[in-house]
């Protein structure tokens, strides 16, 4: 809940305008019911509060769907690669987790509104239909219970998605202090773990329709029998046809409901055509710092970086690292390079990097699954294998190797870390 409250912080005064709106929505519900039950009548200004109420909750609830629709492409934009410049990097960063925060915020949002809105409405049925059973109305009665018996299906959805809400946003905010290599799997395994609400709402879901079901035909069978309208008709063939079409479209899609396996390390198909083959490739079980070479820059980490600054934020960054991770040193430099980069470029920062640096040559695996919908599924994850830079007579030359694909294809042909010089 404390980082719930801190994305409402974030994003106010517009959560602060849904959270009043939804306040005086349920006021106005509740002060309706209290003046209906005791003036036994709902029409005038009972009925007039109600409709108040159901507009401010209808507003409320379109608010919240504005503002995580809104925030959505915000987090898109900043989330694609070619946007992103190294100055502004933190406060992307920032611009990203706060967006997402609020889409999970509107889940929680959208599933309180519809509970209090559940509340409101049933609490009105119930007191109407006391207020007309001991009126001796009992075809309205009946028709009140009827509804209360309608609204039944309704809660398991709401509870769900206000549950799931909280469940994702925890997830989300609680990978913070993970290991920067596993956050992905601890996202992923959050999201695997949300999964039993969803099935306790769709068995919650098919339980409350089929007693909601049975109660509204028993009181049915003990009211009066009134006349149906050709229209209500209609509308009931219409809704029952659309929802059975919805139904038998999605039965492919169920089939698939079982979440995709967790990669620890997942990487993108355009990654995977760029990087260099390397068989086997194992991923890695520590994380550490990536040197990136892209056609018209260099990037460090975060920083973009030359020749001239490479050297210094490379030692800054390997005497950093002990402090964020328990003291252990930074295991591995990982280099990550198109096949066809020349090795001149690269050799030209590996010779500011100390001997006996252990570099990661970046590459992915293909991790493919069958989907029944979808057919077969490309998914890749990143992968490595490492060389040691070293200054011995028997070390290779790193300029032996035309581009860095070679450099792959040297390493692949060995089982041990091949010794590699690049002075």
């Amino acid at each position: 809940m404390t980082e719930l409250r801190d994305t409402v912080l974030d994003t106010s005064p517009r959560s602060f305008a849904v959270l009043g709106v939804a306040a005086t929505a349920l006021i106005l519900g509740v002060v309706a019911c209290v003046l209906g039950h005791r003036r036994r009548i709902w029409t005038g200004l009972p009925r007039q509060l109600a409709m108040a109420a159901g507009s401010l909750a209808l507003l409320a609830s379109g608010f919240v769907v504005a503002a995580a629709q809104a925030w959505r492409p915000v987090v898109i934009h900043e989330l694609l690669e070619s946007t992103r410049v190294a100055e502004g990097f933190a406060a992307e960063a920032r611009m990203v987790r706060l967006g997402i925060g609020v889409q999970f915020a509107g889940f929680v949002f959208l599933g309180a509104l519809m509970l209090l809105s559940l509340v409101v409405v049933t609490l009105g049925l119930t007191l109407s239909w006391r207020t007309e059973a001991l009126s001796g109305h009992r075809s309205l009665s009946m028709s009140r219970l009827r509804a209360i018996a309608l609204l039944l299906p309704a809660w398991p959805p709401a509870a769900a998605l206000l549950l799931y809400g909280l469940w994702m946003d925890k997830g989300f905010t609680g990978v913070a202090g993970a290991d920067p290599s596993m956050k992905t799997a601890e996202l992923l395994r959050s999201i695997d773990g949300s999964y039993p609400i969803i099935e306790a709402a769709r068995l919650g879901l098919f339980i409350l329709v089929a007693l909601g079901s049975i109660t509204a035909v028993v009181v049915s069978r003990r009211g009066a029998l009134r006349p149906v309208s050709s229209v209500r008709l209609a509308a009931a063939v219409l809704v029952f046809l659309a929802g059975l079409s919805a139904f038998a479209v999605t039965r492919g899609h169920a089939a698939d409901r079982h979440p995709l396996p967790i990669l620890p390390h997942p990487a993108d198909d355009s990654y995977a055509r760029k990087v260099p083959i390397l068989s086997p490739c194992p991923p890695p079980t520590e994380s550490g710092l990536f040197l990136e070479f892209a056609n018209d820059f260099v990037r460090l980490g975060a920083s973009e970086v030359d020749l001239d600054k490479f050297q210094a934020y490379f030692l800054s960054y390997a005497n950093d690292y002990p402090l964020l991770h328990a003291g252990r040193p930074m295991p591995f430099l990982i280099v990550m390079a198109d096949r066809a980069a020349p090795t001149d470029r690269v050799m030209a920062y590996l010779q500011k990097v100390p001997e006996g640096t252990i570099i990661l040559v970046a590459s992915a695996m293909s991790r493919p699954v069958l989907s029944k919908t979808l057919g077969t599924i490309a998914r890749y994850e990143f992968c490595g294998r490492p060389f040691r830079l070293s200054y011995a007579k028997t070390a290779t030359h790193l300029s032996r190797y035309r581009n860095w694909s070679d450099v792959a294809a040297a390493i692949s042909g060995n089982s041990e870390i091949l010794e590699i010089t690049a002075w």
